[in-house]
Formats: C-alpha cells, structure tokens, sequence
C-alpha cells in the first residue's frame, strides 16, 4: 500500500513566523494573535488528520450479526416424488371428494395392498377365492376401499374417508 505524506511542516512553519511577527511588532494585539495562531493550528491539525484517514483502506467491520444476515442458507433438499404424491393422496382421502377416493387414492391403495398380500400372505387381491381371507387381513377399513367390487360413488362430489378412517386405512396396510 502506497503512503501519502502530507506536507505539514511547511504551513505549520509559515504559520509560526506570522505569529511571532505579528507578537513583535504588536499588531494586532498579543491575545488576538494568539487566538489566530491557536485556530490556524488547529485547523492545520484537521486538515493533516482528515488526510491520513482518507489514505486508510475503509474496511467495514463486520459482526456476527452482519455474518449472520448474509449466510447462505442451507441447500432445501427436494421431496421425494413419491413422498408428495402420497401427501396428496392422503389430503384427498381426508378432506376431498368421494370421487378423488375411488379415482385418485383406491388405484394407489389397491396396488400397495396387492403387493403386500401376494410377498407377504400369497394372496391375490382379485381372486375371488381369496376373498374371505383378504377382507379379514385388510380390516374393515382397508377393504372397504380396495375390494374389487367397490362400487362408483354415486354422489362424487360427497364426502371422502375423512380424518378418522384415514389412521385405519394405513394401519390395515402396515401390518399386511
């Protein structure tokens, strides 16, 4: 970094002399003198003290609060597709129409337990003669919505499970 020098000595030694000139031939009187010499000092002081602050490289300080302010977030991890659309079904199933049940949720709920029937218990969720034994592992609850003879809602803007089925709903699949 470069330095400047301010010259100093020059004005303060002119400002000097003038004062001891004006103090030796008395004009304009010792106290007034003095006062302008005091002043001009004075002023000769600012000025150098404004010219070394301006050469310092103004570096803002910085707090915690500022590192705070300016932090990147965390990066937000996406959701799961899978995740969502299960979110979505459950918001339908609970609080939608009964047509988002039988169109939306029935589809995905039929698959799920079909597959943990067939791994699980080797049963087929649309055979017929495994009716009895699906209907008993599914609950009443489960299978109300996935039996295969579950009929198209007549009103399909009625109501869907609502909130108290849904915890059914999903234990039944859990402990196929």
């Amino acid at each position: 970094m470069k330095r400047h020098r301010v010259p100093v000595v020059g004005p303060a030694l002119i400002l000097t002399l003038a004062f001891a000139v004006s103090v030796a031939i008395g004009v304009p009187g010792r106290s007034l003198a003095t006062r302008i010499y005091l002043v001009a000092i004075a002023a000769l002081a600012c000025w150098v003290l404004e010219a070394a602050a301006s050469t310092v490289p103004r570096t803002p300080r910085r707090t915690e609060l500022d590192r705070a302010a300016v932090a990147v977030p965390p990066p937000v991890t996406p959701t799961p597709k899978g995740l969502e659309e299960a979110d979505r079904l459950v918001t339908a199933a609970a609080g939608g129409t009964a047509a988002d049940v039988h169109f939306r949720l029935r589809p995905a709920l039929r698959e799920l337990t079909a597959q943990r029937l067939a791994t699980g218990h080797g049963l087929d969720l649309d055979r017929p003669e495994h009716a009895e034994a699906v209907a008993a592992l599914c609950g009443p609850a489960l299978w109300g919505v996935v039996r295969p003879d579950r009929p198209v809602p007549d009103d399909r803007t009625g109501p869907a499970l609502g909130h108290s089925v849904m915890p059914d709903v999903v234990g039944s699949l859990e402990r196929l």
